[in-house]
């Protein structure tokens, strides 16, 4: 069954959900936290609480806390994709307070109106996003893309049955241990993002908690009156831990807008939190069960090549494996067909001695077939090879080109990695390849790249001598 894990990393704990299935059927299955109050994070703490999901899955979806994110309400006079994303490059080189370089950035759509766009810029520092990659490669987990955690209470909105009392655009206001995340929804969509670095676990008086959030739901207000001037918040949903219904009332007198209380649980149908989880499923479950579309991608570039990359490969190689298996079958119909043509041509010498013209055409004919039965056998050892060499890259390894020279019989293979060191791995794993005589080192240098050294190589490999038409009679 299709399962997707998402991984959360927060101030106060690391939490990993798993969803399965696929389409309207995908379900929550298990949510895990590791509180991180009291002890250092490690690898090795990383890959229990992953041990403890009870799941094979190791390519996961990275959630950023809202509060480690930048953004900006602008207005293009674009409506065009290509515009817009020059337009949004020109003003992240020009207004944000990082060098580009140190910046992965996205944008969101809010409203398009009279030739003019109006956008939402999500920006982070490249060193808050690869820090936590970093360490869950070395806990042995892939992280595939990265979004943020406004985007998961977008995506539990999304998937909560429709009330008739929570007017839109309504303010969602998810409470979690250690933070508050205000996402505002309209039509379905999101128009805007706060966060506050407070939660449940700071909070203990009443009157505090509504003052404080009363102020951060006028901010929202004024945010979105000025970039999206014709909408205003019609009705606030809280949701997440501690005493809603208790802060409900007051907030709603002082706001005098309708607020509502929804369960954090009720779009998972099934699922049963562990009595100790302490943290909210809105943010990590909802990624893990939601439509990666309606996520925001913050994902470093060369990793969404990497994990393209890594995709090509598995194809390559189950093509490859499907073209072994088709070009047996058929060489085994061919031979099958030799033989019965062998019998016919026996059986015709013995009978028909005087045919003589129609006996040489049929043994013509075994030869032709003998000869293809060569050619589709010399084939059928270079899918085989090709599927194996695929099949031996080493994690992080790409490959640019893969190339036979029938001439000198011989394998060309160019690509990058992390470091020599995985190119010495690769060549000593092919050297054990069936079909593979003799590997050899035609260059390797290092370069420079915007994510770290990367290394660039070239092997040639050595086929054993060509299978003719002759030797192919006695295999």
């Amino acid at each position: 069954m299709n399962e997707r894990l998402a991984v959360e990393w927060t101030r106060g704990s690391l939490r990993m959900a798993v969803g399965e299935g696929s389409g309207r059927r995908k379900k929550l299955k298990v949510i895990r936290s590791l509180p991180l109050t009291s002890q250092e994070l490690t690898p090795e703490l990383i890959r229990q609480l992953h041990k403890a999901l009870g799941t094979s899955v190791r390519s996961a979806v990275l959630v950023i806390p809202r509060e480690q994110v930048i953004t900006r309400g602008v207005r293009f006079p674009a409506v065009q994709p290509a515009e817009l994303r020059q337009m949004v490059e020109l003003y992240a080189r020009a207004q944000l307070p990082y060098a580009r370089e140190q910046v992965i950035l996205d944008y969101v759509l809010l409203e398009q109106k009279e030739g003019f766009s109006t956008l939402a810029i999500v920006a982070i520092q490249r060193e808050l996003v690869d820090r936590p990659i970093e360490m869950l490669r070395q806990a042995e987990l892939q992280v595939e893309s990265v979004t943020v955690s406004s985007w998961g209470v977008a995506e539990w909105y999304h998937t909560m049955p429709r009330r008739s009392d929570a007017a839109e655009p309504v303010l969602v206001i998810h409470i979690d241990d250690t933070r508050t995340d205000l996402v505002l929804m309209g039509n379905r969509r999101l128009l805007g993002t706060r966060s506050v670095g407070q939660g449940a676990q700071d909070w203990n008086d009443t009157e505090q908690v509504v003052e404080l959030l009363a102020i951060e739901v006028e901010r929202s207000r004024a945010s979105l009156r000025k970039e999206l001037p014709d909408l205003d918040v019609q009705s606030v949903l809280l949701t997440g831990l501690g005493p809603l219904p208790e802060w409900s009332e007051p907030l709603r007198k002082r706001l005098q807008l309708p607020v509502l209380v929804a369960d954090s649980r009720e779009p998972f149908v099934g699922w049963k939190p562990a009595p100790d989880a302490g943290v909210s499923p809105v943010g990590v479950g909802s990624v893990a069960v939601g439509d990666a579309d309606h996520l925001l991608k913050l994902t470093p570039p060369e990793l969404t090549a990497s994990v393209s990359n890594r995709r090509q490969v598995k194809d390559l190689a189950l093509i490859g494996s499907l073209l072994v298996a088709v070009i047996a079958g058929a060489a085994g119909n061919i031979a099958l067909e030799v033989s019965r043509h062998t019998n016919t041509t026996s059986q015709m010498q013995q009978t028909i001695g005087s045919m003589s013209p129609q006996a040489k055409g049929v043994q013509e004919k075994r030869r032709l077939v003998s000869l293809v039965r060569g050619v589709l056998d010399h084939r059928r050892h270079l899918a085989g090879t090709m599927s194996s060499v695929l099949q031996s890259l080493p994690d992080g390894m790409s490959l640019d080109m893969l190339s036979f020279e029938r001439s000198k019989n011989q394998w060309s293979v160019r690509g990058s990695c992390d470091s020599n060191q995985q190119v010495l791995d690769y060549v000593t794993r092919l050297s054990q390849v069936e079909g593979i005589v003799d590997v050899q080192l035609k260059f390797s240098r290092q370069r420079q790249t915007p994510s770290g050294p990367r290394t660039d190589f070239e092997l040639v490999l050595d086929s054993p001598e060509k299978i003719t038409p002759e030797k192919s009679k006695g295999a």
